[in-house]
């Protein structure tokens, strides 16, 4: 037990905390009574989990050493659990009264006492985090807003959490080193402090500790016989304010303490808390002093790192978003005093979440630190740059003259980041998009500044990736409709509003009716028609791409069956596949169940995969695709060349087909580049024996050069534009070569 345990509400007031000060923490982290209903309505939902909660973190921490030594026996771990248990449901018991505090005080104290260190310590809160965010989910998942505001409270109160366990360490560490003085004061031999007395005429030391050579490396002979030689190990920062300080307080006959640093014999820096006391002669004039020196560099060490995981990002080691915050100030109140303007540039890496899900979590924080340190070499040291997300950056530009200026830098910013990067035996392609905004023009404040860059950026995304938007006020509407979308897209399905198109698919030299791709279109009954562009990525992030593309699966199967009932029994039909579905443990099961149930001949289906997908070297993913293949559906790698092209994808997984961008189809025949790279990609996948299509042709010319090059199949508008069932019904009829 903490030596502390005995009174903890006497720590609590050596602390300056009582209920006052508790609405103080309360009113600074902006924290209501709504805050605190928001988290209590999470209890239905957090008591069936406190338990699992509890066996999942103590799995997880028992895994690392140093942590598992401090769970001696089954018993012991059995309370923790328990403890930790009722802890999981007090965070948001919303009762965050003087006695929540009292609690989070001895448990702070009594995790100091046993040697918990405090990376663990405030570590074990992104378990919460973690799991609480799950919770949320599952309570709101209809409900952005609640969803955020509820999460935004659990933020305050963890940080409310956190700044106590800081502050139980920090109270612990000064205890420990007065209970130390006080010792210091009985105990001169064999004691973990530099015990030294000297002569106020002369400053030679008269009596000096055996400690003195083993914490600073001195030996004995310069104490006794080099009067000035401590002066001069104080570091030279130092020197002067301990100097006059001593000799001011001494000279006042004042006991004194201060904090300074030395060089010790071996270089190495070292902080003293010195404690000074008059010694004084039966007039009570000063003859003297006996001081106690104490090595508190772990202690500063402590602080400093505690100070700097408060400010940093763990991962990048930039700025975090409280330091970004603050710089943001500073630079507002420059800008005012100098008249020059800021500029804040958010910037929100494309295609991450691709890299996380295929690579892997360790090669995505590679890819953000190798990332970040390419930002910093594009901006001055008087500008600010911090991750304020998982791949979101944002960039404080000062001393802007002339919004130009900011452009400037926004590019070199994209050049730098598009450059190859080598990750082992990944070369990947990273870009960025990135929002600007500018003060005072797009905002007076912190907040509207990063809303509006961050309004900024999503446009640079929705218009391609890869580039600089700067904000203006109209973004806010497109922001508004993206939300707008995000929250229908949730009832789209049920409402039976989604419709599938089908492009032709045609043989190159014969123009014989070979399949047709599927294609997701959404009539809104309000807004109207909503491009797949825009519903897409939304669908994805929320995960309504899985139960979407079942959706689309099936209905794509049902309608191949009624073609082929209907007199047309060779269509092949193509259907997407996005990395969230093949990621789905039930993905294969899924996929023979719609063969299944429709009845469709699983030679006649198609799926496409983007190459980002193919990235996933997982034996899981291989698995899955073998075992669709094996059942005789084919696989077609769709807009081959725009991403991670690799000959050992093709050779792994088991591909039937590819298709040819058209992005390279639009550049043929005139490109050099785009008919090289054409002509590459028919002979690789004639090589392979797979069937290459290319798909955007939309002139004579372009289908002339594909059926030289021997392009097995084309697709496009100069043949037909993407139609509904029943026009392709027409298009069937009207056609003799199916």
């Amino acid at each position: 037990m903490s030596p502390h345990s005995g009174n903890i509400t006497k720590v609590a007031k050596e602390l300056g905390i009582d209920e006052a000060e508790i609405a103080v923490r309360k009113l600074f982290l902006e924290f209501s009574e709504q805050d605190a209903a928001l988290l209590q309505r999470l209890q239905v939902f957090a008591q069936a989990s406190g338990e699992e909660f509890s066996d999942s973190f103590y799995r997880h921490i028992l895994n690392f050493t140093e942590l598992k030594g401090l769970s001696p026996d089954n018993d012991a771990l059995d309370r923790l659990k328990k403890s930790q248990s009722r802890y999981f449901t007090e965070l948001i018991d919303g009762n965050y009264n003087f006695d929540y505090v009292k609690n989070r005080l001895q448990v702070g104290l009594t995790h100091q006492f046993v040697g918990l260190k405090p990376k663990w310590y405030l570590g074990a809160y992104r378990k919460y985090l973690s799991c609480f965010l799950h919770l949320i989910w599952k309570a709101y998942p209809d409900d952005r807003q609640t969803f955020f505001d509820t999460f935004q409270a659990l933020m305050k109160i963890v940080t409310f959490d956190m700044a106590l366990a800081i502050e139980t360490y920090i109270y612990a560490d000064n205890q420990t080193i007065a209970s130390l003085e006080q010792r210091i004061r009985n105990l001169v031999e064999g004691i973990d402090a530099i015990v030294l007395e000297a002569d106020i005429l002369s400053w030679g030391f008269t009596f000096i500790s055996p400690q003195a050579m083993r914490i600073l490396g001195f030996p004995s002979e310069h104490w006794t016989t080099r009067t000035a030689f401590f002066q001069k190990a104080v570091v030279p920062e130092d020197r002067a304010f301990a100097m006059e300080y001593t000799m001011q307080e001494t000279g006042a006959g004042r006991d004194h303490e201060l904090e300074y640093r030395v060089i010790g014999f071996d270089g190495r820096t070292i902080w003293l808390h010195e404690r000074v006391n008059i010694v004084a002669d039966d007039n009570g004039d000063a003859t003297g002093i006996r001081s106690v020196l104490v090595d508190i560099t772990r202690l500063k060490e402590t602080e400093g790192q505690l100070a700097y995981l408060a400010t940093h990002d763990e991962l990048t080691e930039l700025p975090n978003r409280t330091t970004l915050y603050d710089r943001i100030h500073q630079a507002i109140a420059q800008a005012d005093r100098s008249q020059t303007l800021v500029g804040i540039l958010f910037l929100d890496l494309d295609r991450f979440k691709t890299i996380n899900d295929s690579l892997g979590h360790h090669i995505g924080d590679e890819v953000l630190q190798a990332i970040s340190n390419r930002l910093i070499v594009c901006i001055r040291e008087v500008d600010t740059i911090a991750r304020v997300g998982g791949d979101e950056f944002v960039i404080v530009l000062v001393d802007i003259v002339r919004p130009n200026d900011l452009a400037a830098t926004a590019q070199k910013i994209l050049q730098a980041i598009a450059q190859p990067l080598n990750l082992g035996e990944h070369e990947l392609f990273p870009s960025t998009s990135i929002g600007v905004s500018i003060y005072p023009k797009d905002g007076k404040d912190v907040q509207t500044l990063l809303k509006n860059a961050d309004a900024a950026m999503y446009r640079a995304k929705e218009k391609g990736k890869n580039r600089l938007e700067f904000f203006l006020p109209e973004i806010n509407e497109a922001v508004q409709r993206r939300l707008t979308v995000e929250m229908q897209l949730r009832h789209a399905l049920n409402r039976n509003e989604f419709i599938l198109h089908y492009q032709p698919q045609y043989d190159v030299k014969s123009l014989r009716f070979v399949g047709v791709e599927a294609l997701v279109r959404w009539q809104h009954p309000e807004i109207g028609t909503i491009s797949p562009t825009e519903f897409i990525p939304a669908a994805e992030e929320t995960g309504i791409i899985v139960s979407l593309g079942e959706w689309i699966l099936e209905t794509a199967c049902r309608q191949a069956v009624a073609w082929q009932q209907a007199g047309y029994a060779n269509l092949r039909m193509s259907v997407n596949l996005s990395t969230r579905q093949l990621s789905e443990p039930s993905f294969v099961d899924m996929v023979k169940a719609v063969i299944n149930e429709t009845g469709l001949s699983p030679e006649l289906l198609e799926l496409e995969l983007t190459e980002s997908m193919l990235m996933n070297k997982s034996q899981e993913v291989l698995e899955r695709l073998f075992a669709v293949r094996e059942m005789g559906v084919g696989l077609s790698i769709d807009d081959f060349g725009t991403g991670y092209s690799s000959l050992s994808y093709l050779s792994r997984y088991p591909i039937t087909s590819v298709k040819i961008d058209q992005s390279f189809t639009k550049g043929i025949p005139d490109d050099i580049r785009a008919a090289t790279l054409t002509r590459t990609i028919i002979s690789m996948g004639r090589e392979m024996g797979m069937r290459v299509i290319a798909e955007g042709v939309e002139t004579e010319g372009q289908m002339k050069f594909l059926d030289e090059h021997r392009c097995d199949e084309i697709q496009g508008f100069l043949l037909s534009k993407p139609v509904s069932a029943h026009d392709l019904i027409i298009l069937l009829a009207q056609s003799d070569r199916v």
